[in-house]
């Protein structure tokens, strides 16, 4: 429905081949993010700014907004990246000859409801008790 977004509580990827390098389909993280995009929603008021103008120009918002220094992630098999869900990510380009593989899941908390703004306002809301790394 309109004005609705739907997210997880946390990305957890599994790396089933090596990336070693930058530019190999490395997942890119911005890190800090977490909490200046918490900051930045809870000032935009994006529950409402959902219910008013939509998922679309909210996306639009995300993508204007300066998350920090991006760093692209490197990996070797068995590795595993629990990110928060707020944490600005991506994928760089593969400009390897190796095909990136992982597994990636998108894990919703029993009290998180996916379609609820809610959590995007507070960063520490299902994560009582733990630190994320900022670096």
């Amino acid at each position: 429905p309109r004005g609705t977004l739907f997210r997880s509580t946390l990305l957890v990827g599994v790396y089933l081949t090596e990336v070693a390098g930058p530019d190999r389909g490395n997942l890119v993280v911005w890190p800090g993010s977490h909490r200046r995009y918490a900051r930045f929603f809870r000032e935009l008021d994006a529950p409402r700014f959902l219910v008013e103008r939509g998922a679309e120009a909210l996306l639009r918002e995300i993508q204007a907004f300066d998350a920090g220094e991006p760093r692209q992630l490197e990996v070797r098999p068995g590795d595993a990246v629990v990110a928060h869900h707020l944490l600005g990510h991506g994928t760089a380009d593969n400009l390897s000859r190796q095909t990136r593989e992982a597994v990636y899941f998108r894990l919703l908390h029993p009290e998180d409801r996916a379609s609820d703004p809610a959590p995007m306002l507070d960063e520490s809301r299902f994560f009582s008790g733990l630190a994320f790394e900022d670096d």
